[in-house]
């Protein structure tokens, strides 16, 4: 379960994180 949890909080990380860069 919170493997799971885990690798969800890590990919919405990436997904900010790119629309971070996007915006420069």
């Amino acid at each position: 379960m919170y493997a799971i949890v885990n690798i969800a909080g890590q990919q919405t990380k990436v997904e900010a994180n790119r629309f971070v860069y996007a915006q420069r």
